[in-house]
């Protein structure tokens, strides 16, 4: 159900069923893991109070809040595509086979929308960017553009509201600001035609841009004003 909720696009909905499902367990005062079932101390006797399988919410909010996906085997080429709804800030990290994935985004400020990913040697980042406006974005304080060190390509999904970008870069930093006020775009207000459509996005750069630094784990900072 969660996950089915992340994937047509409802991250409100799937967190008010995280919270009203798992709260009891998170709060009972006298466990400190999830049960087995739900109906907590008053459960058939077969079950228990430390259950693996209730740590699903666990792995959703990885893989479709924060939106850390896999898109090649051991994380070699991973998405960040977060789903905050109306959450203000996420903190997540994936230990891959290549070295951990950090992806850290504060949206506390109506106007700023920051993105912090840290990023493996070797592997390459999708970075989806809530913006259809490439000219209004920055990176380290530099325009970005689709000659910036370590981009391999840039497409502009308009249906979708967002901008993705595939970087594998060797500096320790980047940021991404946007500086022209828009009307915000946020994946619950996308429905499941529109997000299919991204078929027919507008690819800005060629895929086969190399960066040619030294591999060492890199950092990816974003943040865009809207």
């Amino acid at each position: 159900m969660l996950e089915a909720l992340y994937l047509m696009g409802y991250p409100d909905e799937a967190m008010a069923r995280i919270k009203d499902r798992y709260a009891p367990m998170v709060n009972d005062p006298d466990h400190s893991t999830l049960w087995e079932f739900f109906a907590g101390p008053e459960q058939d006797a077969a079950g228990t109070f430390n259950h693996a399988w209730t740590g699903g919410p666990l792995t959703m909010m990885s893989r479709y809040a924060a939106g850390i996906q896999q898109v090649k085997p051991g994380f070699a080429e991973f998405a960040v595509r977060p789903q905050l709804g109306s959450m203000k800030s996420i903190a997540a990290k994936v230990n891959s086979a290549n070295g951990k994935i950090d992806v850290d985004i504060d949206a506390k400020d109506a106007n700023v929308y920051k993105l912090d990913v840290t990023a493996p040697a070797g592997t390459v980042a999708q970075v989806h960017l809530p913006t259809v406006v490439l000219e209004d974005v920055k990176e380290s304080g530099a325009p970005l553009t689709e000659s910036s060190p370590g981009v391999l390509g840039v497409t502009v999904d308009d249906a979708a509201g967002e901008t993705v970008v595939r970087v594998k870069r060797a500096s320790t930093r980047s940021s991404w600001q946007r500086h022209r006020q828009m009307s915000p775009c946020r994946r619950s207000d996308r429905s499941a035609p529109a997000r299919a459509s991204r078929a027919a996005s507008r690819s800005r750069t060629p895929a086969s841009r190399r960066s040619t630094r030294s591999p060492r784990t890199s950092r990816f900072r974003g943040s865009r004003v809207r």
